[in-house]
């Protein structure tokens, strides 16, 4: 499987699909905040995120408390699972392109790091499965992203792979990374009560499925090759997601997914995640997979996404981000495989892309869950994915931006970097990091992208 980019997150419902995923994990913390306040206390970042998350939820009239919000900030001033998952994947397209050979010798570096966080993460007493932070509960999104960084650790030339899972198997490299001869199946088994007999997957068993759940769930079942029992009522529950967008008087309005068939709106990280359960699932394809005609409908709404800026939103009328832009991308790129249904510069014209990295590259709109909000780093690792996709698509090249913004990314990773682990956190906490500096941890490897003002950062 080419390009298996979980995390993706999940949900991100009021943000970005990731965020309200990292949300759902705090709805899971039924305990009292009290384990929680283990980690470092409010801070200025924290203000400002929740500030911004506000001004969000009263736009888009989602439902995700406050309280709970800040509990996931809380989480991501800490190294987590998916903040290191997030800043190795941006690392990895950054170095992987450059030379193989040097993305292999990070993860390589970071073995002995990895493995101890993996092992320190995974539930194994009761679940049986990973949890983002140690003080959380385990969960189906953490667990995606855990069995992608056991791959890592356990043969890093498939860090150094960007298209392909040769190698050393999933399950092979869990059992090796955690060191555990019944890990494999106590986690084979967590997942497996995540699936629901009436369809869909859940964050955690018995909890309500989700478009972007189902979709990480999917993918997982295919990682580590168990069958799923529930293909029909899965394929149904997904298209019971499906929403025509609102005001538009066509005969065949355009239409994408929301997470839950109750939610109103489609959005568009859960048509993303959506789209490609029933595009990349040959089970679910078979059953109730898009026809041409659907893509077509599906691109039309991305178009109604699409901003002045030339960014995409998460729904009609909301404000652009780097994660909802990246999330339309690849939605398109399974979209206009088909003939028929387009091309890229159908729906994202060069100009208007082009515009939108020209402002992110600038500083004039934020690596953050929206244009004006803090930098984070799955932010940034979307920044990388998008500039990555974009050069490929146009292949003029995006407004000149080269080198100097993938310097610009690179900074953003090292910015999140936490000297005292050795790993990565969600939002940088004490101002910029030497690109030097955070190579003696990461290794020497970092330095050797070709970077003309790599001086003026050391």
């Amino acid at each position: 499987m080419s390009g298996i980019e979980f995390w993706i997150p999940l949900a991100l419902i009021s943000l970005s699909s990731l965020l309200v995923a990292i949300t759902g994990v705090a709805f899971l913390l039924h305990r009292s905040l009290a384990p929680m306040n283990v980690v470092p206390p409010a801070s200025a970042v924290v203000d400002e995120i929740i500030e911004a998350y506000g001004r969000s939820s009263t736009q888009t009239r989602t439902s995700v408390g406050e309280r709970e919000f800040a509990a996931m900030v809380l989480f991501w001033l800490n190294p987590c699972l998916d903040t290191t998952f997030y800043a190795l994947a941006a690392l990895r397209r950054l170095l992987a392109r450059e030379d193989p050979a040097r993305a292999e010798d990070l993860i390589v570096g970071m073995r002995d790091r990895l493995t101890q966080m993996l092992r320190t993460h995974f539930d194994d007493d009761d679940a049986g499965a990973f949890k983002h932070h140690p003080h959380s509960w385990p969960t189906l999104y953490a667990s995606v992203v855990a069995v992608r960084m056991c791959k890592w650790c356990a043969d890093p030339r498939s860090f150094a792979e960007l298209d392909g899972d040769g190698g050393i198997p999933y399950p092979d490299a869990i059992q090796e990374c955690l060191g555990s001869s019944d890990a494999l199946t106590k986690l084979k088994q967590f997942l497996t009560r995540c699936e629901l007999e009436q369809g869909g997957f859940g964050e955690f068993p018995g909890a309500q499925p989700g478009t972007v759940t189902t979709d990480a769930g999917y993918r997982v079942f295919a990682l580590l090759g168990i069958q799923p029992r529930y293909p029909e009522a899965t394929a149904n529950f997904i298209r019971s997601c499906q929403k025509d967008a609102p005001d538009y008087d066509a005969g065949s309005p355009p239409f994408g997914f929301a997470n839950r068939p109750d939610d109103k709106l489609p959005t568009c990280s859960a048509t993303r995640h959506a789209t490609r359960a029933l595009e990349d699932n040959p089970a679910l394809r078979e059953r109730r997979g898009l026809d041409n005609e659907e893509r077509l409908r599906v691109c039309d709404f991305l178009k109604l996404l699409k901003t002045g800026d030339g960014g995409f939103a998460w729904t009609k009328g909301g404000s652009s981000s780097v994660v909802q832009t990246g999330l339309a991308f690849q939605t398109l790129e399974l979209l206009v495989k088909h003939p028929g249904t387009g091309t890229y510069e159908d729906v994202v014209p060069y100009e208007a892309i082009s515009h939108y990295l020209g402002l992110l590259a600038s500083g004039s709109h934020r690596l953050g869950f929206g244009s004006s909000s803090p930098d984070n780093i799955c932010a940034v690792r979307e920044a990388v994915r998008l500039t990555d996709m974009t050069e490929t698509v146009y292949a003029k090249g995006v407004n000149g931006l080269g080198a100097s913004f993938r310097v610009k990314l690179l900074q953003a990773v090292c910015d999140h970097f936490d000297e005292r682990s050795g790993l990565f956190v969600g939002y940088t906490q004490d101002g910029h990091k030497s690109i030097r500096g955070v190579a003696k941890y990461l290794g020497r490897s970092i330095l050797d992208l070709s970077q003309p003002s790599l001086a003026a950062t050391s």
